[in-house]
């Protein structure tokens, strides 16, 4: 092989080199960086929830002229949603632990483009890149089994965009107070279950439908514990259920004997009522029995009555058995 065809072949080689490679970029426009406030104001943490479960989830659309363009980027790109606030720490599963205890944040884009924060999507041609038409979504998470109360940190949460430009296309961020986490928890004074005990009566004590008979008053204590800051609140809410006789409603309290046996009594169950106001419950309607402030203590008694309730032309002698299911909420 002479030196004059080695040469050839190595400038060859060099110019195949110098052609393939081309250098992705972003040109940025003059559109401004889009600025989301993640405002989801008061949120109350369902002490039921599991870790892991979602507390809340609020979806902003990109609410821009679908003319705005914020750059023009070539083929390979990459743009990076990027998670930004110091103070955040990645407990896995892209969930990042916030200055609350056992309080998490998530965050999400949809759109043309779908990514979960931190993530990073090359550009598969060369286009111009828009926020119209998208969403940011941001999913708070709980991430401990008790959780705590405040407000989550302002600052600055995430970025989207090309980073070599300094200038994101999306940006998000918290003012202050715009989320304030609330964890309340009641428990019940001497356990979950409470039994009721009714004396016995007479069978000609109960002589038509709609009769009553053998009333008796009873208590729930809930003991509560605010866990707000001073500037949070919650309000205990209470629902009653339980199985009612077919011709009866929910608004009229009745309870249907479960016991079914030959020691069972027929056509007479058990009906609850408010004490304070005479009314009979309104089964799967929510009460709103109390509110906690400021990190308190606060013990709520709430006084009902039962009595037996004839819910059939024909009744029997026996043993009446009711269960009624009450479920603590928190707003």
């Amino acid at each position: 092989m002479s030196i004059t065809k080695q040469i050839r072949m190595y400038i060859g080689v060099g110019v195949f080199l110098t052609a393939s490679y081309v250098s992705a970029y972003c040109d940025r426009t003059s559109t401004r960086t889009y600025v989301l406030n993640m405002q989801m104001g008061r949120v109350v943490v369902d002490p039921n929830l599991k870790v892991g479960d979602t507390i809340a989830e609020q979806t902003w659309d990109m609410r821009e002229n679908s003319s705005a363009i914020y750059a023009y980027c070539t083929r390979n790109t990459p743009i990076t949603a990027s998670v930004t606030m110091p103070s955040l720490v990645p407990v896995g599963n892209k969930v990042y632990q916030t200055n609350v205890p056992g309080i998490g944040m998530k965050f999400h884009r949809e759109g043309a483009v779908r990514m979960t924060y931190p993530d990073t999507f090359y550009a598969p041609s060369s286009s111009n890149y828009y926020l119209a038409g998208s969403k940011f979504i941001l999913t708070l998470v709980k991430t401990a089994p008790v959780t705590g109360s405040g407000t989550i940190a302002s600052g600055l949460y995430t970025s989207y965009g090309y980073i070599p430009n300094n200038n994101p296309f999306l940006v998000t961020k918290l003012d202050a107070e715009a989320i304030t986490i609330v964890s309340p928890s009641c428990q019940i004074e001497g356990g979950t279950e409470k039994n009721v005990y009714l004396d016995p009566i007479k069978r000609s004590q109960l002589n038509g439908i709609g009769t009553t008979a053998g009333e008796k008053d009873f208590d729930i204590r809930l003991i509560c514990s605010g866990g707000v800051s001073i500037s949070g609140f919650a309000n205990v809410n209470m629902t009653f259920s339980g199985d009612i006789p077919k011709n009866m409603n929910n608004r009229q309290g009745v309870l249907v004997n479960q016991n079914k046996s030959t020691s069972g009594a027929a056509g007479v169950g058990i009906q609850v009522l408010e004490r304070k106001t005479n009314k009979s419950l309104m089964f799967n309607e929510k009460y709103k029995v109390g509110n906690l402030v400021d990190r308190q203590t606060k013990y709520l008694d709430l006084n009902y009555k039962a009595r037996y309730y004839q819910y059939e032309r024909t009744i029997s002698a026996g043993e009446v058995n009711s269960k009624m299911v009450f479920n603590i909420t928190y707003d």
